[in-house]
């Protein structure tokens, strides 16, 4: 299984949602990068690694929901743990 912790997560014109376990986390908890008047980004393995600092268990969820496509990504369901793609989604428009 390829892991995809090098994936980076926009924000501007996306949602994203990040969970872990049942708790929907603030993106306010994270350091984004390159942020601008848009927004930023940052790579899924900075998420899970904040969200371990924060002392969240497995398993973690992010939903990036642009207007026509999105794509949730799960960590920490598989041994060895890694960030993989869980679904798709049809955007929020």
């Amino acid at each position: 299984m390829e892991d995809m912790s090098g994936t980076r997560v926009y924000e501007g014109d996306s949602i994203v949602r990040i969970i872990a376990g049942d708790k929907l986390i603030s993106n306010d908890m994270f350091e984004w990068n390159g942020v601008d008047e848009f927004g930023g980004w940052i790579t899924l393995g900075e998420i899970s690694r904040r969200l371990r600092q924060l002392g969240y268990e497995d398993v973690y969820y992010v939903w990036e929901d642009t207007p026509l496509r999105g794509t949730i990504y799960q960590y920490g369901n598989y041994r060895p743990e890694c960030w993989e793609e869980y679904g798709k989604t049809k955007g929020y428009a």
